[in-house]
């Protein structure tokens, strides 16, 4: 039973060693000098008594080995080590040398443009500044993208040099250097707008897809929208056309999405089209209802409008716009009425139109809000046509 008990101590003994062994409490050189001290000790025990074998045990596993006593020579002293940096230090290095450069280069154009009296130089020479300073922040862009690894950076400069392309082509118009007719004041002061909506919209298309960029993404949509607007400005059509063709595009743009929402090519773009085509048409209406010519073109207008807002019911699910579908189909309806022919069978029109709610309310029977809220809309307009 005593030798079976101190088998067990010898194997708990070795186990908890091996424990300290794997979580590196100690050395390999430690665990094998312990491990044999420890096989000695358990030797020593049965030849000797106890006392000598502990006395024994003790001496060898405290006593320091004699190359251990000895002096140790002192190494040489070695040179230190070149610091080394690691691939983030060496990228923000790289990103502030670039723009302490770029401050510079700003601060000493800036000086140049100061002392040398900038209304004493010509126009070409105006245009020119603005169009290097650009091609400057472009040329930056490249650099710290190509070169030095720096995407952020990079994409600053692309951002501030593609904004000042707009600057420069207006610059062109205010100094009149392509006559009188492209300037900002001449008749052609619409297509000298198309011209600057429309060149640097590719580079800002292309920027979007490069950067997977959401802010070139609104930036394309906006010139996009300044497109069309100076484009339709430069026909010379009278204000209710030009609002006419203006809600012909925003209904391109919904049959645009509906069409290519799941192209992946067009993702990037096809994520935001629903909420700029939401602030382009609320734009378009808020402009329309109050810049207007023509009652009964007007009414063509608001009836178009409301079907707009119907179709982005039904596209984006956004059941909040039927409200504003209501509210203009009655208008719509009333000025048709009020200015052509209609005036005189205008109840009839009117409960036609009670009828076209009622559909709309059958049509959203599972939506106990939107067909409660058009049967409401239908009441009133049979009730009382003046609500029209």
């Amino acid at each position: 039973m005593d030798g079976f008990s101190r088998q067990q101590l010898a194997a708990a003994f070795r186990k908890e060693l091996r424990g300290l062994r794997e979580k590196q409490y100690i050395t390999r050189d430690e665990y094998k000098r312990l491990t044999d001290a420890h096989d000695h000790y358990v030797k020593s025990r049965q030849a000797v008594s106890e006392p000598a074998v502990k006395q024994e045990t003790l001496s060898q596993v405290t006593a320091p080995d004699e190359r251990e006593t000895q002096p140790k020579e002192k190494p040489a002293k070695q040179q230190k080590p070149k610091k080394v940096r690691t691939r983030e230090q060496v990228r923000e290095r790289n990103i502030t040398w670039s723009l302490i450069l770029g401050v510079v280069l700003l601060l000493i154009s800036g000086l140049v443009l100061a002392t040398s009296q900038w209304e004493q130089m010509g126009s070409v020479m105006k245009v020119f500044s603005i169009s290097f300073v650009s091609l400057f922040f472009l040329g930056l862009s490249f650099i710290s993208r190509k070169y030095l690894r720096i995407e952020q950076t990079a994409f600053a400069f692309l951002t501030l040099g593609s904004m000042l392309v707009p600057i420069v082509i207006l610059a062109i118009g205010y100094f009149e250097l392509l006559g009188n007719y492209l300037s900002l004041y001449g008749d052609g002061r619409y297509v000298l707008g198309l011209m600057g909506a429309v060149l640097p919209l590719p580079l800002y298309i292309r920027n979007a897809y490069m950067h997977h960029s959401r802010l070139f993404v609104w930036i394309s949509f906006i010139f996009s929208s300044l497109t069309v607007g100076f484009g339709l400005s430069a026909l010379e059509l009278p204000v209710d056309a030009f609002y006419l063709l203006l809600m012909v595009f925003n209904g391109v743009l919904l049959l645009f999405h509906h069409q290519y929402k799941e192209r992946k090519q067009l993702q990037l773009f096809m994520t935001e089209v629903p909420l700029y085509t939401q602030a382009n048409l609320i734009l378009s209406t808020l402009l329309m209802l109050v810049l207007f010519e023509n009652e009964l073109f007007y009414s063509f207008n608001l009836l178009l409008t409301a079907s707009l807002y119907m179709a982005m019911v039904f596209v984006y699910k956004t059941k909040e716009y039927q409200f504003v579908f209501s509210a203009l189909l009655a208008y719509g309806v009333y000025q048709l009425v009020e200015h052509s022919v209609l005036q005189s069978v205008d109840l009839v029109v009117y409960g036609a139109a009670g009828l076209l709610y009622i559909g709309f309310a059958y049509a959203w029977r599972s939506h106990t809000f939107v067909n409660k809220a058009f049967m409401y809309t239908s009441g009133g307009s049979h009730f009382s046509p003046s609500f029209m």
